[in-house]
């Protein structure tokens, strides 16, 4: 009973189409009827840069064409409208992220994005906590700082350092858990997703919840067309390419050494001429006055020789 009531679940997040064409026989997307059908706020959204510069020149390998988007402005630093409530008017999808955002209006007639947590819906309110905890209880989509959770919070909008932002947990599906505080030196533990853990300063401000979208990683494209639509170019290896094309040495023929050199003394009449260099993989750096007498620890790029085998008939 328990493996039915699983397995319908996911009949309404996860959809298949009628495989009409063999590029939609293996296609599992996700269902967005709960999404705004309309267009995003025009004083919230702007034009993204191209991925080629003026004279022509690619910024990013695999990367052109596909379908025109804007960028949306997320609120990821929560400190704007503090202990002002706000209620959520519309779930929107982002072509920009992974996740789904959601529109809050505040009682002074502010609006901003925010990233949307799981299980919040159409009407539910939240609030900033950044300066204090007003309003009791921290609900789901709340943010407030680490000092002001209790332990045991699932938390995702985390950011690294007071004031700059949220820059981690940010994507469909992730959380941390608070797991303890140390009051003494203003630090908190936080445990990520894969079970990595993290020491954060108490000030930083976190959302409470799990991001949405969490089935995300689930989809199946189904084609190649699918990913051109969504500005993704084919991947060639660079082995497969001349040399001169590939981007990088052919890491086939080389391999790289880590010594430790020692600048002797003795080379201090050759510093004056400016002729001394060390040889690194990256670039020659020429020694100084300081170098000498000290160990430096470089990685030098060395060809492997092929050796050429005899053959001898029987």
């Amino acid at each position: 009973m328990l493996l039915e009531q699983f397995i319908d679940s996911f009949k309404y997040i996860l959809l298949t189409k009628k495989p009409t064409s063999p590029g939609l026989r293996a296609v599992f997307y996700i269902n967005k009827k709960m999404l705004f059908k309309g267009r995003s706020l025009k004083s919230m959204r702007f034009g993204q840069p191209c991925v080629y510069r003026k004279n022509g020149t690619i910024i990013f390998r695999t990367r052109a064409g596909g379908h025109k988007r804007s960028y949306r402005v997320i609120d990821f630093v929560r400190r704007m409208n503090a202990g002002v409530p706000g209620s959520i008017v519309r779930i929107e999808y982002d072509p920009n992220r992974s996740a789904f955002i959601a529109l809050v209006f505040y009682k002074n007639r502010a609006m901003s994005y925010i990233i949307c947590p799981a299980g919040v819906r159409l009407g539910d309110v939240v609030m900033n906590h950044w300066k204090f905890r007003t309003g009791g209880v921290v609900r789901t989509g709340d943010s407030c700082r680490l000092r002001l959770m209790p332990l045991g919070s699932v938390i995702h909008n985390v950011e690294l350092f007071p004031g700059i932002g949220a820059q981690m947990l940010r994507s469909a599906g992730m959380h941390g858990l608070l797991l303890h505080k140390f009051v003494q030196s203003n630090k908190a533990l936080v445990r990520l997703r894969l079970g990595k853990l993290k020491v954060l300063p108490l000030d930083v401000v976190a959302t409470l919840g799990i991001v949405s979208n969490r089935y995300a990683r689930t989809v199946v494209i189904g084609k190649a067309g699918r990913n051109r639509w969504m500005g993704y170019k084919p991947i060639v290896r660079g082995v497969a390419m001349n040399p001169i094309y590939s981007g990088y040495i052919i890491m086939n023929s080389i391999f790289f050494k880590r010594r430790n050199i020692y600048i002797h003394p003795s080379i201090l009449r050759k510093i004056n001429a400016g002729h001394t260099r060390i040889k690194t993989m990256s670039r020659a750096s020429t020694i100084r006055r300081d170098f000498v007498g000290k160990v430096f620890y470089v990685q030098i790029c060395v060809y492997k020789r092929k050796k050429n085998k005899k053959k001898f008939r029987k």
